[in-house]
């Protein structure tokens, strides 16, 4: 692909995402190459700080969690948003991308080097390079917090078939493709990394048609600080593994009729059912 076709499809994510994504590689204030963040820890540690004081009641493996959740998602929504919405994908590498976080703690852009830009039939490319630059940031855990290896790898493969849901459900495309769509790259990344990415996909039958949603692998542990007691399932997602797939069906069809409303508003965010 041309940069030209490059930049237009980063210009696009953009328009669709609160992160902002460039070319080239940043620098100054806030920003951390992945290679910087592999190999210090202390940047991971400064990270993790900012989510125990701003947002989980000060509690280590919820911010350890909250982390890896904020290491896969901009990864995920950078690859899977341009394969379901034009069935392309990019090629990225460790040595290209650095990451900036928000004093809020968050991750609120990247810069993506030069990456490629690929057609579905070079996926396995696309597959190599989410691995090879999720190892260094999902393996480089901060030094507080006991949240493993593999639920942190479990976050990314979350990431990428609720990314791939989401943003299908909100442009009134076909859910399931597109859930196919992530699982076939959800696949080429296990491969890839040698680690073990369960996957499942349930199917919710809504105004007369189905609506394919993602059963999370791992829990994001945010029960632990929050309290919805108007929900039926307390403060667990409507997608987490520890509640039976039996009490999430009323939680997730509300949160389906909500993420209408929202899209009918043009405020929609890839983040319903509710998280």
């Amino acid at each position: 692909m041309t940069d030209s076709a490059v930049a237009e499809v980063v210009g696009r994510l953009n328009a669709g995402s609160r992160r902002r994504y460039s070319l080239g590689q940043a620098s100054g204030d806030g920003w951390h190459s992945v290679q910087e963040i592999a190999s210090d820890r202390s940047i991971l540690d400064g990270w993790h700080q900012t989510i125990l004081e701003r947002r989980v009641d000060g509690r280590p493996a919820v911010a350890a969690a909250g982390l890896a959740g904020q290491l896969s998602a901009w990864l995920a929504e950078v690859t899977v948003i341009p394969l379901v919405s034009e069935g392309r994908s990019f090629v990225i590498q460790p040595a290209d991308v650095t990451l900036h976080w928000n004093a809020d703690g968050w991750v609120d852009a990247a810069s993506l080097g030069s990456p490629a830009l690929v057609e579905a039939d070079r996926l396995p490319e696309a597959a190599r390079g989410i691995a090879e630059v999720a190892r260094p940031l999902l393996e480089a855990r901060p030094s507080q917090g006991r949240f493993g290896r593999l639920a942190a790898w479990g976050m990314l493969a979350d990431s990428i078939l609720g990314q791939a849901a989401g943003w299908a459900r909100q442009h009134g495309s076909d859910s399931h493709a597109a859930c196919g769509l992530g699982t076939r790259l959800l696949d080429l990344v296990e491969q890839a990394s040698g680690v073990r990415l369960r996957s499942r996909v349930e199917a919710y039958e809504l105004d007369g048609g189905e609506v394919a949603v993602p059963i999370r692998s791992t829990c994001c542990l945010i029960y632990q600080v929050r309290e919805r007691p108007e929900s039926s399932i307390d403060g667990y997602c409507d997608t987490c593994p520890l509640i039976s797939d039996a009490d999430r069906v009323g939680p997730v069809l509300e949160g389906l009729r909500e993420e209408q409303r929202l899209v009918a508003e043009g405020s929609a965010s890839q983040r319903s059912p509710r998280s």
